[in-house]
């Protein structure tokens, strides 16, 4: 397999993106509209009910469900392959793509759980202040290599694939550091970057770094697909199966 050229794929994905701008913020503004308003729930609604919460967290995910859907599909399938304004019925590729991404989750918080409490075990042995905090970051990194390595099920799944966990893993062969980059440091150095805001108490604000933030999303959804589309090329997908990285024709060259 070969390695995955990393900046290559940024960049056509930027590309990609950008010349389908307006395509994808007319696909995308609704369901992007929805997840901001979940998000910033808290600010403008008082109201502490757990069964509101777990109504809307139920809302948010089958929402971003729809929302990732359709950045794929727009990435690799090309303009005119989902409805006018986003994908917004629920079939049984939203079920598996959804079961896919929990899939994902499942394993990295289940290694991540374990890590911490092998990492509890040791600071009660060492003192905390002797343990660098970055070294706990560290323990989040095994958990991120098996999700990246099934991270390409979802693109997949997106264009009406079917594939289980073994191609999964043999398709990203040699390449699960860099998938590594791609789906959890690229996406953990964006929300850190964040960070650095002092978001404060107006909803404007709010409302302009969620936009951004979800516009962010979909660029790393863009990225994922073009990583995928150079794992595991199809005749069915617009980009290049090569993917030697030349302008595509609707950049212009």
């Amino acid at each position: 397999m070969k390695p995955l050229p990393i900046r290559a794929v940024v960049r056509e994905a930027l590309q990609i993106v950008w010349h389908r701008r307006a395509r994808l913020f007319q696909a995308l503004i609704t369901a992007g509209l929805v997840l901001i308003a979940l998000d910033m729930r808290p600010s403008y609604l008082s109201i502490e009910d757990w069964r509101l919460d777990a109504l809307l967290a139920v809302a948010n995910i089958v929402v971003f469900t729809l929302f990732a859907i359709t950045c794929h599909r727009i990435v690799l399938l090309g303009q005119t392959a989902t409805p006018k304004y986003g994908i917004r019925s629920w079939s049984q590729r939203e079920t598996r793509f959804l079961s896919w991404t929990i899939v994902g989750y499942f394993f990295f918080s289940l290694i991540s759980m374990a890590l911490a409490m092998f990492a509890g075990i040791a600071a009660a042995i060492i003192p905390s202040d002797e343990i660098p905090p970055t070294l706990w970051y560290l323990f989040l990194f095994p958990g991120s290599y098996i999700f990246a390595r099934l991270a390409v099920l979802l693109p997949a799944t997106a264009i009406d694939e079917r594939h289980d966990m073994k191609w999964a893993w043999e398709t990203t062969s040699n390449n699960g550091w860099r998938l590594v980059v791609v789906v959890a440091l690229l996406p953990w150095l964006l929300a850190s970057a964040f960070d650095v805001f002092t978001i404060g108490e107006s909803l404007l604000v709010k409302f302009i770094l969620h936009t951004v933030a979800y516009a962010l999303m979909a660029i790393e959804i863009a990225v994922l697909s073009v990583s995928f589309r150079f794992l595991a090329p199809t005749p069915s997908a617009e980009i290049p199966a090569h993917i030697a990285f030349q302008p595509t024709a609707e950049s212009g060259g």
